[in-house]
């Protein structure tokens, strides 16, 4: 009887493994997310415009994709903030926006409309 139980469980336990497994994987024919890259890459566009690129403090890993809205199939709006020194040394917290268009699904990109204010 102990047996069956044990063999039950596993059995179970394996099947569970399975269709979390499924569950999980990506759809090929869903569109990909590229908001993060988008963001990423924009960090690029924007410490061009700093005074002092290498203090900046941008928003954190879970931040980042409530500051991006897709306004195309290639292209991401971004809108948020950083942390800097200004040319006086303060670190001053600024707004920026940017428009990425990714071309090459990311391989290459085009930075638009980069604003610091």
């Amino acid at each position: 009887m102990k047996s069956i139980t044990k063999y039950f469980g596993v059995l179970v336990l394996v099947g569970w493994v399975i269709i979390s497994f499924l569950a999980s994987s990506e759809d090929s024919n869903a569109p990909k997310d590229n908001s993060l890259l988008a963001y990423n890459l924009a960090i690029e566009c924007v410490k061009q415009q700093l005074k002092s690129p290498s203090t900046a403090e941008f928003a954190g890993t879970f931040e980042k994709q409530d500051h991006v809205t897709k306004t195309g199939p290639d292209k991401y709006q971004i809108l948020s903030y950083v942390d800097a020194q200004n040319s006086y040394g303060a670190v001053i917290r600024s707004k920026w926006s940017c428009t990425i268009t990714l071309i090459n699904d990311g391989d290459k990109y085009r930075c638009e409309n980069v604003l610091v204010y």
